[in-house]
């Protein structure tokens, strides 16, 4: 088991790997902040599971029509455009 932290928020996840018969290019993204945290092109695919998110840091999003701050939810990490 290797132990693999965000660089942004420093959450700590499990880091494991399989081996693919073919090349994948892609990227990881934090479970507590949405950087984009590791990726990867090769037969030596990553596979990350959240440990310990980070303590007090949780991403905020500014909603536009009300200017007023709340958590990410599914339709922002998922890049919703539609009407809330």
């Amino acid at each position: 088991m290797t132990v693999f932290k965000c660089p942004y928020c420093s959450a700590e996840y499990e880091l494991t790997t399989a081996r693919l018969s073919f090349q994948q290019r892609s990227y990881a993204k934090c479970e507590v902040c949405y950087q984009t945290m590791y990726s990867w092109s090769c037969r030596n695919v990553p596979r990350f599971t959240l440990m310990k998110p980070s303590e007090g840091k949780h991403h905020i999003v500014q909603t536009p029509a009300t200017k007023t701050s709340r958590r990410a939810g599914l339709y922002d990490f998922v890049g919703w455009q539609g009407r809330r």
